[in-house]
This record gives structure tokens, C-alpha cells and sequence, in this order.
């Protein structure tokens, strides 16, 4: 039993001898560069279209010094009537969507006025109420408000 062991072990010696001093195997090296075919141009005409086109503005304004920056922000305004409010969400839903946007997000800094410049709070806006709404865009289909201005019950 002694000898098979020992037989195995010198197997496995010379084993690992002859492949540690055996000749290297050739590593194989690209001859020619892939072929890189070059995109082309396929031609575009313009045809004539009865959609109308949708406009938003976007006014690019630097943010006020006191905030220690003055990078540019881009924040749109928009006028919609109100659907649903979700106080504890602090979420307005409006009725129909405006430019794609169709729920605006207060947030703690959000500014909620009347028409005649007072500060009111989120539950005087309510369904049916008119307000104009300004912010950057959350997502494609809503707005983080910045202010937001009761035009009307």
C-alpha cells in the first residue's frame, strides 16, 4: 500500500517537473486589425405636418448669491387647474397634463402665495383651483416646485 502511494507521489513530482521546465506554449497575436466599417448617412425628408408644435419655456436664471452659488438653473412655469392634493405627500395632481407634466412636488422651500403676494398653506389649494407653477423638472411627468401661485378657486 506504502509503495502506490509513492509511486503516485514521484507520478505527480515529475509531472509538475516536466511541465514547469517543459517549453512554453506560443501565445497566439493578431496579424490584422479588425475591420471597422464606417457608419453612413441615410437621407431624411422633411415632410410637411399637421401637428401642432408644443412650446415650453425655459428660462435659464442664476440662483441668488445668498445660496453661495451661481450656477445657472433652468426652471419652468406652468398654469394648470387642480385634480387631487396630497397633503401629507405634499403632491398636486392636476386634471390635465401641461407640457407632459402632470403632478407637482412641494418640497419644504416651496413657496405657496395667493394671487395678491400672501403666504397660504397647501390646504387652501384644493380641486378645481387655478395655479400657476414654477420649478425644474423631477421627472419626465413632474415638476419640484420652487413657488406656487393661487390664480383662482
Amino acid at each position: 500500500m506504502k509503495k502506490s502511494y509513492i509511486l503516485i507521489a514521484i507520478a505527480l513530482v515529475a509531472t509538475l517537473l516536466l511541465g514547469a521546465c517543459g517549453t512554453p506554449m506560443e501565445t497566439p497575436v493578431a496579424t490584422e486589425p479588425p475591420v471597422v466599417e464606417e457608419p453612413t448617412e441615410v437621407p431624411t425628408t422633411e415632410e410637411p405636418s399637421d401637428t401642432p408644435e408644443l412650446t415650453i419655456i425655459i428660462r435659464n436664471t442664476p440662483t441668488s448669491p445668498a445660496e453661495g452659488t451661481n450656477q445657472i438653473t433652468d426652471e419652468i412655469t406652468i398654469t394648470g387647474t387642480v385634480m387631487d392634493v396630497a397633503l401629507s405627500a405634499r403632491v398636486i395632481q392636476l386634471e390635465q397634463p401641461v407640457d407632459g407634466i402632470k403632478s407637482i412636488a412641494l418640497t419644504d422651500k416651496t413657496k405657496i402665495i395667493s394671487v395678491d403676494g400672501e403666504e397660504i398653506g397647501l390646504q387652501s389649494i384644493i380641486h378645481g383651483a387655478q395655479i400657476q407653477a414654477t420649478g425644474k423638472m423631477g421627472s419626465p411627468e413632474s415638476l419640484v416646485a420652487i413657488q406656487i401661485i393661487l390664480l383662482g378657486q
